[in-house]
């Protein structure tokens, strides 16, 4: 099991080291394949959340069966079943029953706003991270990950958020940037709580399920965490009509 699931990890890595399989140094081939899957998943996403509910939900669906198809591939070797279900119950629906609240409520556009937030920080992490990365930011769960990489992805993740109160204005024009920064951080933790159950089951990535990319839970490891958190924020300073 554990030499069939050895795969790299590329996305989300703030690491400091350069080495073949980065982004920016992977071959034409390879970052073609990334590219083309990171084109499709966003397609899709974007495509399903604005056309109807139903198939926001029915995309959500899909990632649901998905991660849990991986979370008991990656928790075969853990003993006790109900464990394993009640710490998926809480990892996995917290964040898809809160897309399901914001794109039932308030339409397709703060689903948008709370992905991006999260995006950014991954992207700003890892680029951060990549040129100016040099102090470990947990080494014993995950080395490749830099306290200036947090920084970045921080900073992307406060310009997204100041951006939205921009936009929005109102309630958000002062808040924005802290439920940013707060979902953000959150998404770190989520981050670094699937580092310690890829560690824990000996394998680099979840799955292999996105060519280029690795599995469904690498890629949204920082949503499960984050998501809820940009929830809250709507919900204490609301959003326009």
């Amino acid at each position: 099991f554990s030499s069939r699931r050895r795969h790299t990890r590329l996305q989300g890595d703030w690491s400091s080291d350069v080495c073949s399989s980065d982004l920016l140094s992977a071959s034409p081939e390879n970052f073609a394949k990334r590219a083309t899957t990171a084109l499709l998943l966003t397609s899709v996403f974007s495509w399903a959340n604005v056309f109807a509910l139903y198939s926001f939900i029915l995309l959500l669906s899909v990632t649901l069966l998905a991660l849990l198809w991986e979370w008991w591939e990656l928790s075969h070797n853990w003993d006790r079943v109900s464990k394993r279900i009640a710490i998926a119950v809480f990892w996995f629906c917290p964040a898809l029953l809160t897309l399901t609240w914001l794109r039932y409520i308030h339409g397709p556009m703060p689903v948008f706003w709370a992905v991006l937030v999260i995006v950014a920080s991954d992207v700003g992490a890892y680029f951060f991270g990549r040129s100016l990365g040099k102090t470990k930011l947990s080494p014993k769960i995950s080395p490749g990950k830099t306290w200036e990489g947090l920084c970045g992805g921080l900073t992307a993740a406060g310009i997204v958020g100041l951006s939205l109160g921009i936009v929005i204005g109102e309630t958000w024009a002062m808040g924005g940037v802290l439920i940013a920064l707060s979902a953000a951080f959150a998404g770190v933790i989520g981050d670094l709580v699937e580092s310690v159950v890829k560690r824990r089951a000996g394998v680099k990535d979840s799955g292999k399920i996105l060519p280029g990319h690795g599995g469904v839970l690498d890629r949204v490891d920082s949503h499960l965490f984050g998501l809820p958190v940009f929830a809250v924020g709507v919900m204490i300073l609301g959003w326009p009509a």
